[in-house]
């Protein structure tokens, strides 16, 4: 009898297990794209060709799969021919698959699309463009567009220019929002001990780091109002939120008092 192996399965594909390997040049850099996902069957191939008929054509698409069990790791092979990498193994939530993903790039800015949400055919090309006159800069962001579960559209979202009611929303985007390689080497990945809020604590990392962000205004993304942190404008979790503003406001009441505000903004819209 064959013992059971302890080993988790991991699976694998695209086109650098084929040997073809993506590279940045001067005038076009190469701009890594990161989709995670799990049972999602219902929206990944939007996702997925949105990314793959932008514009802009020197894009490296990676797609991280949690192990997926409803059909969507068999829609993902599918595009195997097409996707720069893909891998399929358990992970530990959404950040830590978003981490795997960041850490497999090659590019010198890197997008993150989540798997119920779909970029404008120009997206990538507005990066790039942004990015090739200001190189200095190491986040790039736009407008957001949420989608009802009806598939209406809302109206867009942008960030705000006000500090305090960055700190209760947050200061930028994330679905629209580029950060460079060489910010998230400055910054870090997502803090793993944030569930629901690590992308607000990684976006308050690189200001205080110094980031310098552009704003690009136009619709980047379009957001259902599906998953763990896009029903609303606020991230979800009020701990973790408390917690991340105490620790770079440095103030107590500060960050109850926004906690608050939060919540009362998230009642208002129900």
């Amino acid at each position: 009898m064959k013992k059971k192996s302890n080993k988790k399965e991991v699976l694998s594909g695209g086109l650098r297990k084929q040997g073809f390997i993506k590279k940045n040049t001067k005038n076009s850099p190469l701009l890594s794209v990161i989709t995670v996902v799990y049972n999602n069957k219902k929206y990944i191939s939007d996702t997925i060709e949105s990314v793959l008929t932008q514009a802009y054509s020197n894009i490296e698409y990676i797609i991280i799969d949690g192990k997926s069990t409803d059909g969507t790791f068999e829609i993902i092979k599918k595009y195997s021919e097409k996707i720069d990498y893909w891998l399929s193994e358990p992970d530990n939530g959404i950040y830590d698959a978003m981490n795997k993903g960041i850490m497999l790039t090659s590019g010198e800015i890197i997008g993150i699309l989540n798997s119920d949400d779909w970029w404008e055919p120009e997206t990538a090309q507005l990066i790039i463009e942004a990015y090739l006159k200001n190189e200095k800069a190491d986040i790039f962001h736009g407008k957001i567009r949420p989608v009802d579960s009806s598939g209406i559209f809302l109206p867009a979202r942008t960030h705000s220019n006000y500090f305090l009611k960055r700190l209760i929303s947050t200061p930028f985007k994330h679905p629209a929002m580029f950060v460079t390689k060489r910010g998230y080497n400055n910054s870090g990945l997502f803090d793993l001990k944030y569930k629901t809020a690590a992308d607000y604590d990684l976006m308050l990392r690189l200001i205080k780091d110094g980031a310098k962000d552009i704003f690009i205004d136009k619709i980047l993304t379009n957001v259902r109002k599906v998953g763990i942190t896009t029903g609303t404008n606020t991230v979800s979790s009020p701990d973790e939120i408390k917690e991340i503003i105490e620790k770079f406001a440095g103030l107590k009441l500060l960050g109850k008092f926004l906690v608050l505000m939060r919540q009362f903004i998230m009642w208002l819209k129900k």
